[in-house]
Parts: structure tokens; sequence; C-alpha cells
């Protein structure tokens, strides 16, 4: 009960392109370690997120995570920065069933970096794919601020540590209808063949409404598809772990 009282059914508008990931950068299968949002009449819920803000009486500060030995992300590894949103508000990421739900307040971000413990060495110039494609989904009929508010930034990069350190950004403002994309060939100045950390971030830049979207994954795609949209019912409960307080 309490999982419905702080999320709805909604209809759903799948903003993926269709095409699949050649190199899966995160799927969100592995989830984040669970972090207790409520205790009440000494219980704790217990979710699988980063949350930062105000719950109830509650503030929660800003989070950083560091995670390694994962199965299903880029060097095994994802490190997430929450912001600390204004009093009475709140931005998260949670994740369940292979996805990761963001929640952004007006102006506030979250970050995810793939090899910040140790670098990913990675050689994307000879794995022939050309983009990194986000597969998104955004609640249809809500007063929530339109996916285009959310600015998306793509940072690679490489020799990091060496004095030569150097780095390429690319940003975009996610979509409905197009696809949410970013092509190597726009990291400017990028050493693709050796990239040591991949940094996406999420900013909600709507001044006075929160964004809100899941991301099913992403990754490098070597043959984008065309976009595509589907429909679906999701209702979203959070999967609970109780653990009786002392």
């Amino acid at each position: 009960m309490l999982a419905r009282s702080l999320f709805t059914a909604v209809a759903v508008a799948s903003c993926g392109t269709g095409a699949s990931a050649a190199m899966m950068f995160d799927s969100f299968a592995d989830p984040l370690p669970q972090y207790t949002l409520l205790s009440v009449n000494g219980t704790d819920y217990d979710y699988a997120m980063a949350f930062s803000g105000t719950l109830g009486n509650t503030l929660h500060p800003a989070q950083d995570i560091s995670q390694t030995g994962l199965a299903e992300t880029l060097g095994g590894q994802r490190a997430t920065v929450v912001t600390q949103p204004a009093a009475s508000s709140m931005t998260y990421l949670y994740t369940t069933d292979g996805r990761g739900y963001v929640y952004l307040a007006p102006g506030q971000s979250i970050e995810l970096e793939y090899g910040r413990e140790s670098d990913l060495d990675l050689d994307l110039a000879a794995t022939g794919d050309v983009a990194v494609e986000f597969d998104v989904a955004v609640p249809a009929g809500s007063s929530f601020a339109p996916i285009s508010s959310v600015l998306t930034s793509i940072t690679l990069l490489s020799a990091r540590g060496s004095g030569a350190e150097t780095s390429a950004l690319v940003s975009f403002n996610l979509s409905e209808t197009e696809p949410n994309r970013a092509m190597f060939a726009s990291f400017a100045g990028a050493d693709l063949a050796d990239i040591d950390s991949v940094i996406v971030r999420f900013e909600a830049t709507d001044p006075t409404t929160p964004a809100y979207f899941w991301v099913d994954s992403f990754g490098s795609t070597s043959v984008p598809g065309p976009g595509s949209v589907s429909l679906a019912l999701i209702g979203l409960g959070l999967a609970v772990t109780r653990r009786r307080g002392f």
C-alpha cells in the first residue's frame, strides 16, 4: 500500500528507437543498493534507489553511490550521484525489473558514471558502433514537465591521470518522437580507441515542474533503427523489503 501511495499506474509512451544495443552500457538489471526511505512504527521501508530530498518530515541529503562487480553495466561498475533539491521536493533514481526510474526536481540532476573506480580502457573505434542510444519511456497524459525539458549530456574521458587527459561532451534534449541518440562523430576530440570513463547526466531544465521518465537500457549501436512508439500500461509498484527496526 505504501508503494501505491508513492507511485500510481500511468499510461506509458515508449521512446525507444527500435535498435538493439551492440554494446550494453547499462541494462539496469543490476539494482542500486537498498536504501531506507521511510521508517514507520519500527518498520524500515527499503528500496533499490538513490534518493535525495524531503519525504514526510525527513530530509535525505545528496547521494554519491559507487558499485562494482555488476554483471550488466559497462566495466562492471556504476557511480550514481543525486543532487540535493530544494525543501519539500525530491530527486531519485529507482531501479527495478530492468528499468531505471528517474524523477528530477526542477533544476536538479542525476549523474551516472562508468569507469570511476577503474579505467574502462574501452576501444569504441574497434566495435564498428556509431552512436550511444537510449531506450526511454515517459508517462502519458500526466502533469510532469515534457521530456524535452530534460537535458542529457554524455562525456567521454580518455587518458585520465596521464597529464594529457581529454574529454568530449555531447548534449541533447530527450525526445518523445525522435531517437535519443548521440553519434560518436559528434564527440569532437575524443579518442574513441581509449575511453577510460563514460559519464551520463540527466538535468531538469523546467524551472517549476518536475520531470519523470524511465530508462530501459542504453548502449552503443552499430545500425540505428527508425523511431518507434508503442503504448503500454505500467503499474509503478515498488518492490519493498521490510526490515524491523531495533
